[in-house]
């Protein structure tokens, strides 16, 4: 199983619509579309909704596409922090994948 370190301090840099604003299918994106249905699953859970407000400015979809996270893989979030990648990448990631959140004794 691929590996996966994130670093999270740099993903807002990336400045393309989420799917939901612009109406894109997944496939355009670059993401299939049952990982685009697990994807749309977990950022539309309730216990996101205060987290959703700032999904404009952070672009979940397309850095996890960047990133090329898919379900079941094992995902490192480095210094999760508040938890705003946390609440979307554990149900995403499934049972069959493994999240993993590093906070190193600074």
């Amino acid at each position: 199983m691929r590996r996966l370190f994130l670093l999270f301090a740099t993903l807002g840099l990336y400045s393309a619509p989420a799917l939901a604003e612009t109406g894109e299918s997944a496939k355009e994106v670059g993401i299939c579309e049952a990982c685009a249905g697990l994807l749309e699953l977990a950022l539309d859970h309730p216990r996101r909704d205060q987290d959703r407000a700032r999904d404009a400015w952070r672009h979940p979809a397309q850095t996890l596409t960047f990133f090329r996270i898919e379900p079941g893989m094992t995902v490192v979030d480095y210094i999760p922090g508040s938890g705003w990648y946390t609440r979307i990448l554990a149900p995403y990631l499934g049972e069959s994948g493994r999240y993993l959140a590093l906070n190193p004794d600074v």
